[in-house]
């Protein structure tokens, strides 16, 4: 992922580095397919164990959904 970060706003950058030592799910689509594709991996319906550690781990502060 590419993109603008705090520390430098006006310069793209790597900014994959920031997930390093995380566990991170990002699921990124462009129309309604590439939706419900993202969602076989994500959604509660067909992977319960995502939903099952969202909501074990909700009180935690930066665990976004």
């Amino acid at each position: 992922m590419v993109g603008s970060t705090l520390a430098s706003p006006s310069q793209s950058s790597d900014t994959t580095p920031v997930l390093r030592n995380r566990i991170s799910i990002v699921s990124v689509y462009s129309n309604r397919w590439a939706e419900m594709q993202t969602q076989t991996f994500t959604h509660a319906s067909k992977n319960p164990r995502v939903e099952e550690i969202f909501a074990a781990e909700r009180h935690r502060p930066l665990l976004q959904k």
